[in-house]
């Protein structure tokens, strides 16, 4: 669900960021604390009929004979615009951008951890199975969730794509158990018959 776009508003003279995240329908205030320091010209706009999406918007004013239409195969205007601005105005609507996506990348980082902080990943593919016995110890004692995933790139990869292929199984399940004793005994055979098949993809935000 998680989307990003940016894209110049000709009637309203502003560069607009569109953001769209499940995130930002659970935690609208911690989203407005990580952008409310970036300017009284950067303005924010949420829309009550979709509270997972947003606009971030700052004032830039293209001549009109700068702006392009982008045609497609058929000849005909696709909706998108190129535009031409000076060096000065693209090396601030650079900063804004940049500031903008290090703020929304830190929001997202933020509930990330928080979301994760009581569940156990656990990859079928790319990490050690002595690391994964140790880790559900761990996490059987501290009564940690399971979330088997396919790989170990996938959960490295999770901060930039927030998505996951994914079987989760709560604290203290028949399924919680089976999957510690098949890890523990070093089977990962077994793990992967117990699991594979309930993988499923997950977009977390």
């Amino acid at each position: 669900m998680r989307e990003l776009s940016a894209a110049y508003d000709p009637r309203k003279k502003r560069f607009v960021f569109q953001y769209k995240s499940k995130f930002l329908q659970k935690y609208p205030a911690r989203f407005d604390s990580r952008l409310e320091d970036l300017g009284d010209e950067v303005m924010i706009q949420k829309f009550s009929q979709d509270l997972s999406f947003c606009e971030i918007s700052v004032p830039l004013n293209v001549e009109s004979d700068n702006i392009h239409h982008q045609i497609n195969d058929e000849g005909e205007k696709t909706g998108l615009i190129k535009i031409g601005i000076d060096p000065e105005s693209a090396e601030e609507l650079k900063e804004y951008s940049e500031q903008i996506q290090k703020r929304i990348f830190e929001f997202e980082k933020e509930i990330v951890m928080e979301e994760t902080k009581g569940i156990e990943f656990i990859p079928l593919e790319g990490y050690p199975i002595e690391e994964l016995q140790t880790d559900v110890m761990e996490a059987l004692e501290k009564k940690r969730d399971f979330c088997v995933i396919d790989t170990m790139d996938s959960y490295l990869d999770f901060m930039n794509t927030l998505s996951l292929n994914q079987a989760y199984y709560k604290y203290d399940t028949d399924m919680y158990y089976n999957i510690f004793l098949a890890i523990r005994s070093g089977n990962m055979d077994e793990l992967r018959e117990l699991t594979q098949k309930s993988l499923r993809r997950k977009d977390w935000a």
